[in-house]
């Protein structure tokens, strides 16, 4: 049995949640590759790039001083150079380690920021590894990068960049979710379905002989919908810490408007008025949350409203037909507890408890729904069924 098959296996595993992260930094126009310009890449609209070389270990530090893994990086991007593939002006260079160790010559090129520091780490390495055998792993790269190549290695020096993360590559992308406002209970299902459809994106088009890349266009046109609706499934009650003022409430009972003369016209007390404005308010607050969110589409919304317009129709045909002993102000009545009572999901959703009513006060505030069996003839203006 290989030893090193494990190794190798998890370096293989690592680049696909990489390329991951990669589309989700990634903007329109940008391409991310796998086995492209590195282990991954992105080539952005702008015309910059990103080459990341990922180097894994089981048990250590994958980059130490004297490590093929290290050496072998850097030459491999000046070739890549060298060969017209990168521009080193207008590409960041990313290694990234699942393993961390004692300082060493890699963390001293992180921290390289200008061509002046870059040749005093670079001085630094010929003190430490002047006595170097040819016959070392690490002799040919680092004879092209020193002896013959130093400034060429100096700049991809100052645009170097050392990313290491211990933990699992799915909290990286967890936390690169929850800064897009996924909410928290949707990230597992998104990253499962997310990671199954660019793996094998990525696999049928490298076995099929073709390059492994991935633009962010096509990404986004196939996932805005699910990042939708993943987001869509936290209705959070926003009202809750912003609730109607006493003011609010009583220049709605002032001013009457529609929804209220329509409780008006079957006999509701003002406590129960005060108990529809709330819901009125706290709907009306939530719904503009959720849409300047992206939360709730128009075709969502309508679809709600249909619903409950639905329900309401049919109850009311209902009450005419079985309580015609009742009053058109009683029946009225039912009718309203009939609807505020009524149970409905939002995408999917309990939405929170004053949505239903509030959205049936916004109906009949339009009007488009009543509750007397005469509602109509209160409202002249409303248009037929």
């Amino acid at each position: 049995m290989n030893s090193d098959a494990p190794g190798q296996l998890l370096g293989y595993t690592i680049q696909f949640p990489r390329a991951l992260l990669h589309l989700l930094r990634a903007g329109p126009g940008d391409v991310v590759g796998v086995e492209v310009l590195g282990d991954v890449s992105t080539k952005r609209f702008d015309g910059t790039a990103i080459s990341e070389e990922d180097k894994s270990s089981i048990r250590g530090n994958p980059v130490t001083d004297k490590s093929e893994n290290l050496w072998k990086t850097f030459y491999n991007w000046a070739r890549s150079i060298e060969q017209g593939d990168l521009e080193v002006a207008r590409t960041s260079f990313i290694l990234f380690a699942n393993k961390s160790g004692r300082r060493g010559l890699v963390d001293d090129f992180h921290e390289v920021k200008d061509i002046t520091s870059a040749e005093v780490v670079i001085g630094r390495v010929r003190a430490q590894l002047e006595p170097l055998a040819k016959e070392h792993p690490i002799w040919s790269y680092y004879d092209y990068l020193i002896n013959h190549n130093s400034h060429l290695f100096g700049e991809i020096l100052v645009r170097f960049e050392l990313e290491v993360d211990e933990g699992a590559l799915s909290d990286q992308i967890a936390r690169t979710l929850q800064t897009m406002h996924v909410p928290e209970r949707q990230i597992g299902f998104l990253i499962e379905s997310v990671s199954g459809w660019l793996v094998g994106t990525l696999l049928e088009r490298i076995a099929g002989g073709n390059s492994g890349l991935v633009s962010w266009d096509e990404f986004n046109q196939k996932f805005i919908t699910l990042f939708s609706r993943a987001r869509s499934r936290e209705l959070i009650d926003v009202s809750v810490n912003q609730p109607p003022k006493g003011t609010e409430i009583q220049a709605h009972l002032e001013s009457q408007p529609t929804y209220l003369e329509q409780l008006d016209i079957i006999g509701l007390t003002e406590d129960r008025k005060i108990e529809a404005i709330t819901d009125y308010l706290r709907a009306n607050v939530n719904r503009h949350n959720w849409i300047e969110n992206g939360i709730l589409d128009e075709q969502c919304a309508v679809d709600f409203e249909r619903k409950l317009s639905r329900f309401w129709a049919n109850e009311r045909r209902g009450f005419e037909l079985t309580r015609t002993e009742l009053s058109s102000i009683h029946r009225g009545e039912l009718l309203y507890l009939a609807c505020m009572s009524r149970q409905e999901t939002l995408r999917d959703m309990v939405p929170p408890e004053c949505t239903i009513p509030g959205t049936y006060h916004a109906l009949a505030d339009e009007p488009v729904l009543g509750w007397h069996a005469d509602w109509k003839a209160h409202f002249s203006d409303s248009e037929e069924e």
